[in-house]
């Protein structure tokens, strides 16, 4: 189904969007990290403060908040609303993963690395650079993990194998750290054991070479990471609408004032590019990885425009009738022609984290961290960044903006790639805790809960809302009808399957903490758990 209006819902008042985006993590976060400190060491699981908490966050999701078709008042209302909650949402956490980092057994000054997606992952972690001049970091088995010194004096470590739902104890250990080398990167081309990429003298990637698949990306006279502005004039409804008429009148971003690489190390590689548009400056980092076949692209930026879409844009050599978007619990696909008038309605689709353009053996994904405005047409792969409409927002959107994007190109189909796992490493980034030697009863290495089949997403670990027991919500996400494994880290007196309001369907079989689990495509599971 596809509702063919108020497509501009999908990009208005971008801010709040992003907030929204952001909270609803941030939540995920504390009710995971809540359950574990709860059973680790005893702390509090506040369910009446957490209620609290989601009453307000599912009233600045009402029509007309979320949508960004409000006047400016409620979205003041609403921006000093969701200030509020991250503060207190954030010192939650804080306490949440203090409680844990208590318990941990470290004889070393260490840095605990936490990972609330529902699997293992290698990823890029932020934190406050030690005051030792010479370190090394290590894990328990003494393997020395990549690090760097960022262009804003932070600390940028990879850190390997952090289990699902649980953390994981890097050391600092002085000494002199190996020599992992560098990116190879000029402010022409950079390229790591995944990829090759090329500029243009606008810092657009005119290719981009995958090496494993031996296939080039970039279109015949196209480019990656393109920004373009649209004229924005709808007839009627500014906030609400956009027009198929859009097309005919665009601009490209293609002034340079500036460019630079501000970092490169073993882990990463940052240039950082200054771009002009009529009044409006923007600041943007491209990220190259060392060790991610993915690139990622940050905009900073001061949006001074008025009936202008801007949008981010990539042409790419790939041939398919279908793509992929993201949506809750699974995905959808929308033609990528306009044959039909159906199929020519849909040139501004909905999307949540990912979209995606893949043939039967290569792909490429466009992945964000706050956006949902879409489209994928002829071989263009954009999603909508901001629009600036006058009604009933006067200078809707004339604010300071950010917004994070990823490029990644896989082999494979879409549901053989790992988009899902590089969105989530985009919108939930590992969390890092600097602490000194610690006398506790937890090991290392720690994980709650897990499944063994990739298709099968742990979206929510939670308590029950009426009981004292544990909630885990999973689905599955590629269209598949799988068995899988649930296993904890404890033993399981009881395990339930619930509706979505928890209610008891059936008992299920546990043994050895490990729950067996039959999905069909696209199934949501809530499965209650007693310890």
């Amino acid at each position: 189904m596809y509702f063919e209006f108020h497509r501009a819902t999908l990009t208005s008042q971008a801010a709040n969007k992003r907030n929204n985006r952001k909270i609803e993590i941030a939540l995920h976060n504390l009710e995971a990290l809540g359950v574990i400190a709860n059973l680790e060491s005893g702390s509090e699981y506040s369910k009446q403060e957490l209620r609290d908490i989601w009453k307000k966050i599912l009233t600045n999701q009402f029509h007309d908040i979320l949508p960004g078709s409000s006047i400016r008042s409620v979205y003041e209302d609403s921006d000093k609303e969701y200030a509020e909650l991250f503060e207190d949402i954030n010192a939650r956490i804080d306490n949440k993963l203090n409680a844990i980092v208590s318990k941990i057994s470290s004889d070393k000054n260490s840095l605990i690395v936490f990972n609330t997606l529902g699997a293992k992952r290698d990823d890029i972690v932020f934190v406050e650079m030690p005051e030792i001049a010479n370190f090394k970091i290590v894990d328990a088995d003494g393997k020395e993990m990549k690090y760097q010194k960022t262009f804003d004096g932070k600390l940028c470590f990879l850190a390997k194998d952090v289990p699902a739902m649980g953390y994981k104890v890097f050391n600092i250990v002085e000494g002199e750290a190996k020599d992992f080398g560098k990116i190879y990167a000029t402010n022409k081309v950079f390229r790591n054991k995944y990829i090759k990429a090329k500029f243009d003298k606008s810092m657009q990637i005119v290719s981009l070479y995958h090496k494993a698949a031996g296939r080039e990306v970039v279109m015949p006279g196209g480019a990656l990471n393109r920004l373009v502005c649209y004229d924005d004039r709808p007839h009627n409804h500014d906030a609400w609408d956009i027009k198929s008429f859009i097309e005919e009148k665009s601009w490209n971003v293609d002034n340079v004032v500036s460019s630079e690489i501000v970092e490169n190390g073993a882990v990463r590689c940052v240039y950082k590019v200054v771009r002009k548009f009529r009044s409006t400056e923007f600041v943007e980092y491209i990220i190259a990885y060392a060790d991610n076949d993915r690139i990622d692209v940050i905009l900073d930026f001061d949006w001074k425009e008025t009936r202008v879409l801007l949008r981010l844009e990539n042409d790419v050599d790939i041939n398919s009738d279908t793509a992929t978007f993201d949506i809750q619990f699974g995905n959808v696909k929308r033609a990528t022609h306009e044959n039909t008038l159906w199929d020519f309605a849909q040139f501004e689709t909905m999307g949540h984290k990912w979209i995606d353009l893949s043939d039967n053996g290569f792909g490429f994904s466009l992945i964000n961290d706050s956006k949902y405005g879409h489209s994928i047409k002829d071989k263009k792969v954009r999603t909508s960044v901001v629009r600036s409409s006058m009604w009933p927002c006067t200078d809707q959107d004339k604010e300071h903006q950010h917004a994070e994007f990823s490029l990644y190109v896989h082999n494979g189909s879409v549901s053989q790639s790992n988009v899902i796992a590089q969105a989530n490493s985009l919108n939930i980034p590992l969390i890092c805790v600097a602490t000194g030697k610690n006398k506790g009863n937890l090991d290392a290495s720690y994980s709650f809960a897990c499944v063994d089949k990739s298709n099968i997403i742990i979206d929510t670990v939670k308590m029950a809302e009426d009981t004292d027991e544990t909630v885990v919500r999973l689905y599955e996400t590629w269209n598949n009808k799988s068995k899988c494994t649930l296993s904890f880290n404890r033993e399981i007196k009881k395990a339930y399957v619930t509706n979505l309001i928890e209610e008891v369907e059936n008992e299920l079989d546990v043994k050895n903490g490990k729950v067996e689990l039959d999905f069909n495509p696209f199934e949501i599971k809530t499965i209650k758990v007693t310890f």
